[in-house]
């Protein structure tokens, strides 16, 4: 049996309400902008969410042995390998009992040309048992914006970011939105 979650509906209104806000100007002028899959879309419901935005550099090589491999330039996680290499990435998870998952994560890359730069947000249980995943690439060559989103989380858990960095490429910064629907409230 299919489960729609709090996260799906609340994209399924947001998409709904998006195509009636084409109608009015000023509705989708005043409305703030959110990422929903690979397109940013108004957030006409105004969903409370926490955002935390944190440099490339909190990346590190997935081996420790691969350390060499990278550089801190700047405040970017860069791959100087010649060969692809994987970079886990820490999140601070603020609302640790909500059950829905992220509200949306961002990563900021920076891709070299003919390359395919993949990234993949894990929520995990406290124990490390996997709970849901998501994944984005992109091939376009710059400044690129991918978008991941998990709807599943467990009370207690951790999300993390993978990504396979081709030579050549870089991590310049993410951002994570969590709801804001029981720590803090602010």
């Amino acid at each position: 049996m299919h489960r729609l979650h709090k996260n799906n509906l609340a994209k399924f209104l947001i998409a709904i309400l998006a195509a009636t806000a084409l109608s009015s100007p000023v509705s989708a002028q005043t409305a703030p902008d959110i990422a929903v899959g690979f397109e940013a879309e108004p957030n006409p419901l105004f969903t409370p969410y926490d955002a935390k935005t944190y440099p490339g550099i909190n990346c590190e090589a997935q081996a420790t042995a691969q350390d060499a491999d990278f550089s801190n330039v700047g405040f970017d996680m860069f791959n100087i390998a010649t060969a692809k290499r994987s970079v886990v990435c820490p999140i601070v998870r603020d609302n640790t009992s909500n059950l829905d998952g992220t509200f949306s994560v961002r990563v900021h890359v920076n891709n070299a040309a003919n390359k395919t730069l993949t990234c993949t947000l894990y929520s995990n249980s406290q124990y490390a048992v996997p709970i849901d995943s998501n994944q984005a690439s992109t091939s376009a060559t710059g400044d690129q914006t991918l978008f991941l989103d998990v709807d599943l989380s467990e009370e207690g858990g951790y999300y993390g970011i993978n990504c396979s960095l081709p030579s050549g490429t870089a991590i310049r910064s993410y951002e994570v939105r969590e709801y804001l629907d029981t720590d803090n409230r602010s």
